[in-house]
């Protein structure tokens, strides 16, 4: 049937763009240990979307620099690569000067957006490789995912549980809580503050002076906003789901369950986010206790090293941008 046709393309899309955004995190953050994985996985899906009999080239007697995955059968090569400068075009490409190899295909599968590659590049490799669409050996998630579309709905839903249903069942919003933890933990421990620094507004003052935060809740946020930029600064698809989990899952419910001993729960769950925190402030809610439910219940939704303590400086970083741009407690 279409629909299941396009559902299960869907779900294979959403994977293909969580791996996207994952590796533009971890690139952030200088680690490219995702990329590593990914010539594996894609390794299995070109073999099963393309039919071919790709391996490892990094791997037994086959150590091809610049080259990842080999069919030897189909003659073929492909690069996994996160780069998309001139160079590694090049590179990838210089596997062709080993005279074994004259009747090999290479490809460069781009983890990310592959580049618009200048006109001086092209006529390069088309005038030392006899290349002449070097585009066409340029790929994507675009393009892969245009070759999935091709399929019959029977090898689409067996691609689908052979090599996705696992990543997508696994995909929660408590992995991108667990990314953003990460990444702010690394940015704690690769950055400094300058000790006069002052990142407080004086509509931030305003807010803690209205929502009648304390002394200690104060310090914890105070001392987040240092940080707030790179939440910001993420990536939508990660923005989104943070979001949904900090706020719709977590932070709303918490609120509404203080609000349950005051208000009918079928009027409190069909109101807004406005209305709940007008209610909340009409009831004199504390919001030092709602604010320490919401770093605990984040806390219980994240793998983490217990003997690593900016596991909660990172929460209570989440938690002071929620609060500045307005999504935790009243503003008004």
């Amino acid at each position: 049937m279409l629909y299941n046709r396009m559902t299960t393309i869907d779900k294979i899309a959403d994977v293909l763009s969580h791996i996207t955004v994952k590796i533009k995190l971890k690139q952030k953050l200088n680690d490219l240990s995702l990329n590593v994985h990914a010539e594996d996985f894609f390794l299995e899906v070109f073999n099963f979307v393309y039919g071919l009999k790709y391996k490892n080239a990094n791997t037994g007697n086959s150590n091809e620099a610049f080259i990842d995955l080999i069919d030897v059968t189909n003659e073929m090569f492909i690069q996994v690569t996160t780069t998309t400068d001139a160079g590694k075009i090049k590179n990838s490409f210089k596997i062709l000067d080993d005279s074994k190899y004259n009747n090999y295909s290479v490809y460069i599968y781009y983890l990310l957006e592959k580049p618009n590659t200048s006109s001086k590049i092209k006529k390069l490799i088309q005038e030392k490789y006899n290349i002449e669409n070097l585009s066409k050996h340029q790929l994507d998630m675009g393009d892969l995912l245009k070759s999935i579309t091709s399929l019959s709905e029977g090898k689409i839903e067996e691609l689908y549980n052979k090599h996705f249903k696992n990543i997508d069942e696994a995909y929660t919003d408590e992995m991108s809580l667990q990314n953003v933890i990460e990444a702010l933990i690394i940015d704690f421990k690769n950055r400094t503050i300058p000790f006069d620094a002052d990142f407080i507004t004086i509509n931030t003052t305003e807010k803690l002076l209205l929502n009648n935060i304390s002394s200690r809740v104060h310090r914890e946020i105070t001392s987040g906003f240092d940080y707030c930029l790179l939440i910001s600064d993420l990536p939508p698809e990660i923005s989104s789901d943070l979001k949904e989990l900090t706020i719709e899952k977590c932070y709303r419910p918490i609120l509404i369950d203080y609000l349950r001993k005051i208000i009918p729960y079928d009027s409190l769950k069909t109101m807004t986010m406005a209305d709940v925190h007008g209610v909340a402030k009409n009831n004199n809610i504390d919001f030092n206790r709602v604010i320490y439910d919401l770093k605990d219940a984040l806390n219980k939704r994240i793998y983490r090293d217990t003997s690593d303590l900016n596991c909660d400086k990172a929460i209570w970083c989440i938690i002071s941008y929620y609060f500045e741009i307005c999504f935790i407690g009243v503003k008004e």
